[in-house]
């Protein structure tokens, strides 16, 4: 199987094509807002009202995925943690700035450099093009939560995306019932906070968090480039940087949730087709996605 996607000076391969406007602490979160605001296809990324002392790492993470094609770094001051990572993102080839708002001369001032800065990048990256790449250079998330009428569908689509694809999926699963078919997925490792996702194929597994901004956090560090949600349940993972494909195989929640599910998959014939047979279209919906089809969240910019 193949996609289209973006291929990276590193070798790694974007099903999107972003730029970060980045703040580098609480001062500048604002300022980042703004300038990501006013500039197409830019991505704030909020230190947040405490710095963790973690941030830096955070930041190294957050470029390194391969959706994020440039970046634009907002310093309140030179040689703080803005110029490090903006060394590394040099290292792999993409594009970046930093921006020293003391040097600006005002907050006025400060927005327009900044904004010039990233519209700059963002042209740049505009003339970036899809290039034809394998399935196993995508890394797929997927959040499970216990649903046995998606489990029967979603399995087979697991076991192919490995077996026949060589693929790398990081799933975060919650399944109380030991009889789910999905919990019966051995996994090749366990990621802790620091671990990457290994070079061999199968899936690697991330602890369950009731909060999905947590575990959508926690994908994009691990370098995921899209994520399937399947959970059967009002259970809301969206995200500016990732794509994410909502899947359901329950009539009623679709019909509650319809402008936010993907593919409706309760009308099926399954006494016609073995729901194997099925399992093309998880897999067709994904590779769409991967190759640049919106998700119903980015098409409304939710």
């Amino acid at each position: 199987m193949e996609f289209l996607g973006f291929i990276r000076p590193d070798g790694s391969v974007g099903c999107r094509s972003h730029l970060l406007v980045i703040s580098t602490d609480p001062t500048t979160d604002r300022l980042c807002l703004k300038v990501a605001g006013a500039v197409y296809n830019a991505v704030p990324v909020v230190c947040g009202p405490a710095k963790h002392q973690l941030f830096g790492d955070y930041l190294s993470a957050m470029i390194n995925n391969p959706n994020a094609a440039g970046a634009v770094l907002l310093e309140p001051k030179p040689q703080g943690v803005g110029e490090k990572v903006a060394g590394e993102m040099s290292l792999i080839g993409k594009p970046v700035e930093v921006v020293d708002i003391s040097a600006a001369g005002g907050p006025v001032q400060a927005v327009a450099r900044s904004t010039r800065a990233a519209m700059a990048i963002a042209r740049e990256i505009s003339t970036y093009r899809r290039q034809l790449s394998l399935f196993s250079r995508l890394t797929l998330g997927i959040i499970y939560k216990e649903d046995s009428k998606t489990a029967d569908l979603l399995l087979p689509c697991i076991q192919d995306i490995i077996e026949n694809s060589n693929g790398r999926i990081v799933i975060a699963r919650e399944v109380l019932n030991k009889k789910d078919k999905v919990n019966n997925l051995h996994a090749v490792k366990k990621l802790g906070i620091d671990d990457p996702v290994g070079r061999d194929r199968g899936l690697y597994e991330l602890e369950f968090s009731p909060e999905p901004n947590e575990i959508m956090k926690s994908m994009i560090l691990k370098g995921v480039q899209v994520v399937l949600v399947a959970t059967g349940s009002s259970y809301s993972a969206n995200n500016a940087l990732v794509p994410v494909v909502n899947i359901t195989a329950d009539k009623n929640y679709y019909e509650l949730m319809e402008d936010s599910i993907e593919l409706n998959l309760s009308n099926l014939d399954y006494k016609r087709y073995d729901t194997k047979e099925y399992r093309l279209l998880i897999i067709s919906e994904i590779i769409a996605t991967a190759s640049g089809k919106l998700t119903k969240a980015e098409a409304l910019k939710i």
